[in-house]
């Protein structure tokens, strides 16, 4: 008689061993806070830039990070992006230094 369990011998092996979940693996899978072009991150790129012999992939890697008190301005916006308001007492901003290798 055959056993309707789910450790039933298949081909030497047990059902259970040959059911395994597959990872989920990949930049697309993680939430990233920048996206890049070319490496697995199907989202829109955080930035884009074509160089002279026409390629596009610029995979930016972490050089340097500094927290400065109070905030950068935001003079190239000309007031049409959203700010933080307040001042060096009051909030912090995070310098993010990456660079093309």
């Amino acid at each position: 008689p055959r056993s309707s369990s789910s450790s039933e011998m298949h081909h030497g092996f047990q059902e259970m061993e040959l059911e395994h979940p597959i990872p989920q693996v990949g930049r697309n899978t993680k939430l990233l806070e920048y996206a890049d072009l070319g490496t697995g991150d199907y989202r829109a790129p955080s930035f884009s830039v074509v160089y002279e012999d026409g390629g596009a992939i610029c995979p930016l890697t972490y050089k340097a990070h500094r927290i400065m008190k109070g905030k950068l301005p935001m003079t190239a916006a000309k007031g049409r992006l959203p700010e933080l308001r307040g001042g060096g007492e009051e909030c912090s901003t995070l310098v993010v230094e990456m660079q093309d290798k």
